[in-house]
């Protein structure tokens, strides 16, 4: 039950970057957005996915750092 309110959490407050992005003439590259959870469950990746207008942002497991630039 858990991992289905923060999934629809999530969606929610993804529409309203989206909305957000577009009113102020971004956009979101979907193709190369991922996510990370910080936990350590397999079962959440299964109930886990997000769907920002109809497309779905998949899991990393890792990342890496590119560093700052000053």
């Amino acid at each position: 039950m858990y991992w289905k309110k923060m999934r629809n959490y999530l969606t929610r407050e993804m529409a309203e970057v989206i909305d957000w992005l577009s009113a102020n003439k971004f956009s979101l590259n979907i193709s190369q957005t991922e996510y990370m959870s910080d936990t350590d469950e397999d079962d959440s990746t299964d109930c886990f996915k997000i769907k920002v207008n109809g497309n779905h942002i998949e899991r990393a497991l890792s990342y890496k750092f590119l560093g700052v630039i000053q």
